[in-house]
C-alpha cells in the first residue's frame, strides 16, 4: 500500500499524456537466459517513466 501511495503521489505531479503497455516481452536471449517481464510506459511533458515487474531466476 505504501509502494501505491508514493508512486500515486510521484506520478500525479504533472500530467499524463499517455501510457502505452507493454506485455510478455520474453527477453530469454539478451539477458542470461532467465527473463521474463511486463513494462509500463508513463509518458509526461519531461518524459518517459517505465514502471517494470519481471522475473529473473
Amino acid at each position: 500500500m505504501e509502494f501505491k501511495k508514493r508512486i500515486n503521489l510521484y506520478l500525479n505531479d504533472e500530467v499524463i499524456l499517455n501510457i502505452y503497455e507493454v506485455k510478455g516481452v520474453d527477453t530469454f536471449y539478451c539477458f542470461g537466459n532467465d527473463h521474463f517481464n511486463d513494462d509500463t510506459l508513463i509518458q509526461k511533458k519531461r518524459g518517459y517513466y517505465i514502471l517494470h515487474f519481471g522475473w529473473s531466476s
